[in-house]
């Protein structure tokens, strides 16, 4: 009778590729998770730049006809929306060559970022709500916007 020694060939156990796969599933999951964060903080960087931008066009609103655009009640709670191309307040900034173009939220939602003016049109504030950073609320609003661009006298 023949016996036949089996010897072991350089191949992996079913065991050894399970624990490998494993691993790799791991280590992808999390650095999946790290990059939404990072995305999400993108998105805000660039909701940032927006206000940036708003606030420059403005001021030269501003010096030009010395006062700010008029808020309308019709929109995002009775704020000017961002990414809404119809609205009375990008119209005038756009309109009158102060801003380049209308921002387009990252997300592609429409009211990440809000505009209004104090009666007198003397001044003004530009909410936000951000994403990955704390929202602080602005003068009793609610706490999921920040005041990011405010151009008004104290006690708003």
């Amino acid at each position: 009778m023949k016996s036949y020694n089996k010897k072991r060939t350089g191949g992996f156990t079913l065991i050894e590729l399970l624990v490998v796969i494993a691993i790799i599933s791991l280590l992808s999951s999390v650095v999946l998770a790290s990059l939404n964060g990072a995305r999400s903080k993108a998105r805000d960087t660039r909701r940032t730049a927006d206000v940036r931008q708003i606030q420059i066009a403005l001021e030269l609103y501003y010096d030009k006809y010395e006062n700010y655009p008029v808020r309308t009640e019709d929109e995002c709670g009775g704020t000017e929306g961002y990414t809404v191309f119809n609205n009375n307040f990008m119209q005038m900034l756009v309109t009158n060559k102060f801003l380049a173009t209308y921002p387009v939220d990252p997300a592609g939602t429409n009211c990440n970022i809000q505009y209004t003016a104090t009666a007198d049109q003397k001044g003004y504030v530009v909410f936000v709500h951000f994403e990955s950073k704390s929202n602080t609320g602005c003068n009793g609003n609610a706490p999921y916007w920040s005041c990011i661009g405010v151009n008004m006298n104290p006690g708003w």
